[in-house]
């Protein structure tokens, strides 16, 4: 029973996303904003995305001229690209108690299936991607990175992290309380996982909450300065915060 695809995520399961994707979902837009690898920065100049030819003005680079197109104006040409810049994606799953309901499928599964597609779909996309798990006991992260690899380990993560919130808490083997801080990287040292751990129990208190909520996921993120690009978050929105909005 334990197996059955409405209450169970497995590696493969979630590999298995990826064939799902049709092909036009694989192919990103071609945006005039702030990112690169298939997508369009808003400066012309030196790249490599021909952008467009123009008449030759003093100063340009004489790599750039097209030889083709002068000749057959008569007239030098340069030739314009648009710089690439990086598109990336940080995708933040809830793997809470509160997921973990439903009634023909749990949450949690919808969830993670739906994580691992948008982890497939980003990295087919040229984007980099990290992933962000909410837990009953913290963050879990993952670094930037593209390519198959990082939508395998992103795949492995969210099943890792599904089978230990299935776990009862009497059996979870958690940190030590005073080798966890608010914001401090720690391990978790159970048998089926070794996942950098964002320990938010100071924030909990704080707030004299029972649970962690998406307000104190937010405020976390915000701290992190190299956070640029996608934020995608799924989640039931169960204990919300009261000021999740603003964080928003």
């Amino acid at each position: 029973m334990t197996d059955h695809p409405a209450i169970s995520v497995s590696v493969q399961t979630l590999l298995d996303e990826r064939h799902a994707l049709h092909e036009p979902t694989l192919l990103q837009p071609r945006g005039a904003g702030q990112w690169t690898g298939n997508f369009r920065g808003p400066q012309r100049g030196q790249g490599t995305d021909f952008d467009d030819l123009r008449h030759y003005t003093v100063g340009d680079d004489i790599r750039h001229i097209d030889w083709k197109a002068s000749a057959r104006t008569s007239t030098l040409h340069t030739r314009l690209y648009r710089e690439e810049r990086e598109h990336r994606v940080t995708l933040v799953t809830d793997l809470r108690r509160a997921v973990f309901t439903g009634s023909q499928q749990l949450r949690a599964v919808v969830a993670c299936r739906l994580a691992a597609r948008l982890l497939w779909q980003a990295v087919e996309g040229a984007s980099r991607i990290s992933l962000v798990v909410l837990s009953d006991e913290g963050l879990y992260t993952s670094e930037y990175g593209g390519g198959h690899r990082t939508a395998i380990d992103g795949c492995a993560l969210l099943a890792r992290r599904y089978k230990y919130a299935l776990q009862p808490l009497h059996q979870r083997d958690l940190p030590s309380r005073e080798n966890r801080s608010h914001n401090v990287v720690d391990r978790d040292t159970s048998s089926n996982a070794q996942d950098p751990l964002i320990d938010l129990s100071e924030a909990i208190h704080a707030a004299k909450q029972p649970h962690i909520t998406l307000e104190q996921a937010g405020q976390w993120l915000l701290t992190q300065t190299g956070l640029k690009g996608t934020l995608i978050w799924i989640s039931g929105l169960d204990h919300a915060g009261e000021n999740f909005d603003k964080v928003l």
